[in-house]
């Protein structure tokens, strides 16, 4: 009887930056859906930074919504690692989408093939300037609308009842008061994995 081996391969990234590989092409056989883990900062050059988690997928080809670092990736074939920006291409529709990860940038563009982050500390873009409070770490991000997160309510019931069945995305680590519409905090991600 013969025994097999198992090979482990590293991630292959083109550009060393997860969040800006933007391939019109699978570079490497075995490459789709594979998760590796870089430094702290983007260019995986920091070992003092807590490690983040990306994964390798492919972007619906259709999808025209925008994305940008800390927008909300969707899946929208978990088969085939395929993630979507655009709820009319997401697994659960506008209803109930299933989160893949978070875009670190807006790459990559539709039909092309690129890396989210799927754990670690991550930017995360949120509705309102309650859930970007620096007072709320601890507090749960669940999905608000388009591929934005907020804190789920812990005081208004109706409100709470209503977010149940929004699975939590993340915790928020720390917040941003900024007053734009472009809020953002640090979150842990605490999203379910498809992987091989």
């Amino acid at each position: 009887m013969s025994v097999g081996t198992l090979k482990m391969e590293g991630l292959y990234l083109a550009t060393g930056n997860p969040f800006t590989v933007n391939d019109s092409t699978l570079p490497v056989a075995g490459q789709l859906g594979k998760v590796g883990s870089i430094g702290g900062n983007t260019t995986g050059l920091d070992p003092g930074l807590a490690s983040k988690k990306v994964q390798y997928v492919k972007r619906h080809a259709s999808d025209t919504a925008t994305a940008v670092a800390g927008s909300l990736a969707f899946w929208a074939d978990t088969d085939n690692f395929v993630v979507t920006a655009d709820l009319a291409y997401a697994l659960g529709g506008t209803t109930f989408p299933i989160v893949a990860g978070v875009f670190g940038a807006a790459t990559p563009a539709a039909g092309n093939y690129g890396c989210i982050q799927i754990g670690g500390v991550a930017p995360l873009r949120v509705t309102d300037s309650t859930s970007a409070s620096t007072t709320a770490a601890g507090k749960v991000l669940v999905w608000s609308t388009n591929s934005l997160v907020k804190q789920r309510s812990a005081t208004d019931i109706t409100t709470w009842v209503a977010e149940m069945h929004k699975p939590v995305v993340a915790v928020l680590v720390a917040g941003n008061n900024a007053t734009t519409t472009t809020l953002q905090v640090e979150a842990l991600l605490t999203l379910g994995r498809f992987d091989w």
